[in-house]
């Protein structure tokens, strides 16, 4: 099991020795049956585009489309250092932790409000990037999902397969409220990546007002624009290290 996963979203900073749980992902559907035609051909299939690429998101930053570079060795503090000076631009930076085996660094996107938290290591302990093998950890990876709401019975936890540029890695959504009188919400996606070598995981989260409501959360970002922030910032990285 993945022990000590750190927990980022204003919670003290830990490293991830689940090795974030990463190999240092949706259910595989079955192919189409192809249709039987005796007409005009059918028109090409239209394609959507990517969830994170929509045209009506309001997240200013955009992944390369290329896949992670590949690393060769645990990652040393001189290119933990150099990845801590990393720009990415439209967003504001707080590097919360840097040493010479781990590397913390907290993003903000301004509108919507996004918080967005990424951590660097050498994989420890890492599972290959299979969906499979992820899902049996799932008690495990919602430890990033504050404690009130962790086990409530509204909320949404997912672990999901993606590609990034071609390359497999994992993703986790996560949704939950509850009416108090403050209330208690979180809306987040992680996003998994490692190659055997190194790892990073990125956790972009709704970071602004009190929400009232699951609809108004939903309202203040979606679920794409969440997955677009994570994925945006884990390839400045990946692309980098």
């Amino acid at each position: 099991m993945i022990k000590d996963l750190g927990v980022m979203k204003g919670w003290s900073v830990t490293p991830i020795v689940l090795c974030l749980v990463i190999s240092c992902g949706d259910k595989p559907q079955p192919d189409p049956v192809a249709p039987t035609t005796t007409g005009a051909p059918l028109p090409s299939p239209v394609v959507p585009a990517a969830a994170s690429e929509t045209p009506f998101s309001r997240i200013s930053v955009r992944a390369s489309g290329k896949p992670p570079a590949k690393t060769t060795k645990p990652l040393a503090r001189d290119r933990l250092t150099a990845l801590s000076a990393l720009d990415v631009p439209t967003l504001t930076k707080t590097v919360r932790k840097l040493d010479d085996a781990f590397l913390d660094v907290e993003w903000r996107h301004a509108s919507p409000a996004v918080a967005i938290t990424v951590t660097v290591q050498p994989c420890l302990r890492c599972l290959p990037m299979q969906l499979e093998r992820w899902r049996v950890e799932s008690d495990a990876l919602r430890i990033t999902i504050p404690p009130d709401l962790r086990d409530h019975s509204n909320t949404t936890f997912e672990i999901t397969s993606i590609s990034l540029g071609g390359a497999p890695a994992i993703a986790t959504y996560q949704l939950a409220f509850i009416a108090h009188d403050v209330p208690s919400f979180d809306h987040a996606v992680a996003v998994y990546f490692a190659d055997g070598v190194n790892q990073i995981r990125v956790i972009a989260s709704y970071d602004g007002l009190v929400i009232n409501s699951h609809a108004e959360m939903l309202q203040a970002v979606t679920r794409s624009e969440l997955e677009q922030a994570a994925v945006a910032v884990l390839d400045r990285y990946a692309q980098a290290w």
